[in-house]
């Protein structure tokens, strides 16, 4: 009887030293829901976006975030400016270099357009313009979007790049919107763009990377006529 005594006895005393260090590490030591300040925005393979302050961090470097209407007509761009390009609840970053060059559009998922519910013209646009960025008064470049109306996106300067009007219309560029359509859109864009020299704003190469339907997808083409561009090449 002594020994079931004090077996209980010690139990208890466990089970009152135990409660004591739980009390303790709730009263002393409470759960923090401050935001530390640098908030993850989203990810694409393995490359981390980071938001801070009106700043946001993609590829190591640093981009001041503003805001531009999606109709904006004007073609000039800031330095090193992150731009959501996404029209409504979208979000579409498109990012500058230290030229104002546009170099990267990515987007988490492309949610196509709605015509139920979204307000377009007769032509499926959200807007009747667009960004009139230097170049496109050319009659051979199209004013084009990196993405387009019917993938979600604005067309203000940081959407839009001089691209060749064969290859948006018929070309490499319509044939990858028509997937990403019939696929009912798509995850993990990337769209990286290049140029010949820091003066222009005529890109000289394109490149995009995304998830459709589970697969990996990369399409690559330059800023060129395509039916020219095989021409060419037959006659070789």
């Amino acid at each position: 009887m002594r020994e079931k005594k004090t077996l209980k006895k010690k139990s208890i005393k466990v089970f009152i030293l135990l409660l004591l260090v739980l009390i303790d590490s709730i009263v002393f030591n409470p759960v923090s829901n401050q935001s530390t300040g640098t908030d993850s925005v989203q990810a694409f393979n393995n490359i981390k976006i980071q938001s801070n302050k009106g700043s946001i961090k993609y590829n190591g470097v640093t981009y001041k975030i503003i805001e531009v209407d999606g109709g904006d007509l004007s073609g000039k761009r800031q330095l090193k400016a992150a731009v959501d390009v996404g029209y409504g609840d979208r979000t579409y970053w498109a990012f500058t270099n230290g030229y104002g060059q546009l170099i990267n559009v990515i987007a988490d998922k492309i949610i196509l357009q709605d015509e139920s519910k979204e307000p377009v013209n007769t032509a499926g646009r959200y807007f009747d313009d667009e960004a009139k960025v230097p170049g496109t008064e050319r009659k051979d470049l199209d004013e084009g979007h990196v993405i387009a109306d019917s993938l979600g996106g604005v067309a203000n300067a940081y959407n839009i790049t001089p691209q060749n009007r064969i290859l948006n219309r018929h070309g490499n560029q319509a044939y990858m919107e028509k997937g990403i359509r019939a696929a009912g859109g798509c995850k993990r864009f990337v769209a990286t763009i290049t140029y010949p020299n820091t003066t222009t704003q005529i890109p000289s190469h394109y490149h995009f990377e995304y998830i459709l339907n589970g697969k990996n997808v990369i399409n690559d083409f330059d800023n060129i006529n395509p039916d020219e561009a095989n021409s060419a090449m037959q006659r070789q």
